[in-house]
């Protein structure tokens, strides 16, 4: 090949080159652009109200009431503000340079279609009827980041900090799973009523003891043995969100616990009182459960709360039922 031709080829294969970089879809805008806030709206709204569709078209609305947020859907079942607000600071704080691509021919391929997606968020303020953000998520290129679409229009853009796990459309992912939380050395005594029968014990002078049934008064109890009653009282954690408690066959006890809490030796004392249902409809393993304070139905595992819907006072013993420690003790 002569020089002549081996210049051509060369000039032909840059003008290849170049027509590659204009016309990619993924070249974005020329030149360098400085990163920039992908929800410049959101700086100048009050959110009220968000709505997440999942991929499977499960949706699920939130809804500020107050000075909280609820689950619309599930009778305005009390929500966890600070992860809406977590959620809320993190859309704010997102930054995208030039989009990955620019036009709606690509937006299968990113998962970013208005009927095909991983996630999409609308957020409304009181101002319009409409959505002040429709944010749509498709595919992730690597962890934490996420490719996004504002809905009106073509542009896809990869966020980082961000990822369709965050925008869930399960209720369970924005409520406080803690349904009690109270530290074990504040429990001072603890009513169990189930279908073993009923009992109630206290702590005196850091021994627990028999209050009742009248002909156990006083006798210690294994202190061990009721650290796991304690700890499976006042420590719970709902399974799933189910909506207002209505009183029907679902809250039918199966055990009710109240827990006398004490903050301070001089304290009044508190009485957080637990009702376990009746088991769920279609997972057996699973109870309804509900607090006396608490207007609102959930549901719970099975197997973290069996020590009160079986424990009995005679479980609570000493092994040793001849031991000294089993004498009567003076309240």
């Amino acid at each position: 090949m002569s020089r002549t031709q081996l210049t051509l080829a060369a000039l032909l294969i840059v003008q290849l080159l170049l027509i590659v970089l204009v016309r990619s879809p993924f070249s974005g805008a020329a030149g360098t652009v400085q990163p920039h806030a992908l929800l410049p709206a959101l700086d100048a709204v009050t959110p009220i109200r968000l709505q997440i569709v999942g991929s499977d078209e499960r949706e699920l609305t939130l809804e500020k009431r107050g000075d909280g947020w609820v689950v619309a859907d599930l009778d305005g079942f009390p929500a966890d503000k600070s992860k809406i607000e977590g959620l809320l600071d993190n859309l704010r704080g997102l930054k995208v340079r030039r989009p990955v691509v620019s036009g709606s021919r690509y937006h299968e391929t990113f998962k970013v279609g208005n009927d095909d997606f991983e996630a999409r968020l609308r957020l409304w303020d009181d101002s319009a009827d409409d959505p002040r953000i429709d944010l749509i998520l498709g595919t992730s290129p690597t962890y934490r980041a996420v490719h996004v679409r504002l809905a009106e229009e073509n542009p896809v853009y990869e966020v980082r900090g961000l990822a369709a796990y965050d925008v869930r459309s399960d209720p369970g992912t924005w409520v406080d799973r803690q349904l009690v939380d109270v530290p074990a050395e504040h429990v001072v005594g603890v009513t169990v009523a189930n279908d073993e029968g009923s009992f109630e014990i206290a702590r005196r002078d850091g021994t627990w003891i028999v209050e009742t049934p009248e002909e156990m008064q006083g006798l210690t109890l294994d202190d061990e043995k009721v650290s796991d009653l304690v700890e499976a009282s006042r420590s719970i954690q709902i399974a799933e969100p189910v909506g207002a408690a209505a009183g029907d066959e679902r809250e039918t006890p199966g055990a009710t616990v109240a827990l006398r809490v004490q903050a301070e030796p001089e304290a009044a004392t508190e009485i957080i009182s637990v009702r376990v249902g009746a088991t769920v409809e279609d997972n057996e393993s699973q109870r309804y459960i509900s607090r006396s304070d608490f207007d609102y139905l959930a549901t719970v595992w099975e197997s973290s709360i069996r020590d009160l819907l079986e424990t009995k006072v005679l479980d609570l013993m000493p092994t040793d039922l001849d031991s000294e420690s089993t004498s009567v003790q003076t309240p």
